[in-house]
Order: C-alpha cells, then sequence, then structure tokens
C-alpha cells in the first residue's frame, strides 16, 4: 500500500491561490457591462429589489422588539389597553409582505434578465462566428 506524505506549503502556493481568488474579479465589471447594456431597468430593479430584501429583515427585528416592548408595557400599566401592540403588529405584517413582494419581483427579475442575457449572448456568439 501507497503511502502519501503530507507536502509543506510553500509561499508561492499562497500567492498562486490569491492572485486566483483576486482573478475572479478580473471579468467582473466586463460582466456588468454586458448585464446593464442588455436591460439597464431590469439591472437597476434587481438592485433595489435586492437592497430592499436586505433591509427588511432588520426592520422586521426593530419591529419585532418594539412588540415586546409594548406588550411589556401594556402589563405593566395594567390598563389592558392594546393599540399599540395592534399597531406595531400591523406594521410588522406590512413589512413581512413587502419583503414577500420583494422576493417575488426579485425572481422575476432574474428570470427575464436571465432570458434576456442567453439571448443577447447568442446573438454575440452567432455575429462573431460571421466573422470567422
Amino acid at each position: 500500500m501507497r503511502r502519501l506524505t503530507p507536502v509543506a506549503a510553500t509561499p508561492e502556493d499562497g500567492a498562486a491561490s490569491i492572485k486566483g481568488f483576486f482573478g475572479v474579479f478580473r471579468y467582473g465589471r466586463r460582466a456588468l457591462t454586458l448585464v446593464w447594456s442588455t436591460s439597464p431597468g431590469l439591472t437597476l430593479s434587481l438592485a433595489l429589489l435586492t437592497l430592499l430584501a436586505g433591509l427588511l429583515p432588520a426592520g422586521m427585528a426593530w419591529v419585532g422588539a418594539q412588540i415586546v416592548d409594548a406588550v411589556v408595557a401594556a402589563i405593566r400599566a395594567g390598563d389592558g389597553d392594546a393599540r399599540h401592540v395592534l399597531e406595531y403588529v400591523a406594521v410588522e405584517g406590512l413589512l413581512v409582505a413587502l419583503l414577500a413582494a420583494a422576493q417575488r419581483g426579485l425572481s422575476l427579475c432574474q428570470s427575464l434578465l436571465r432570458a434576456q442575457l442567453g439571448q443577447r449572448v447568442n446573438v454575440m456568439i452567432l455575429e462573431k462566428a460571421l466573422t470567422l
């Protein structure tokens, strides 16, 4: 049976892996330019919906904390007034609905942009093939 011996890592291996990591970003600008030129409206919508879908959970967490605080305050007051609690619950429901809508919008934008981009790349390939 053959034994494997460990190979010591050299400084060149570390530099190559870092170079490879940053090499991924080499064509990033070109890819973003291609996506933007395919459909600026969809690209902008995708960016804004992504931002919205990223911020809404933080707002939901804050409103959730306010609900807990309002419940504790209502219990301490002892008057049984739950109006503030219900207002926060309504806001939480609205935020949940907005998040669901943002996620649906993201899915729609991704699908449409994927289809348009695929068609655009195919046209670019065919145009290049005609020049050969």
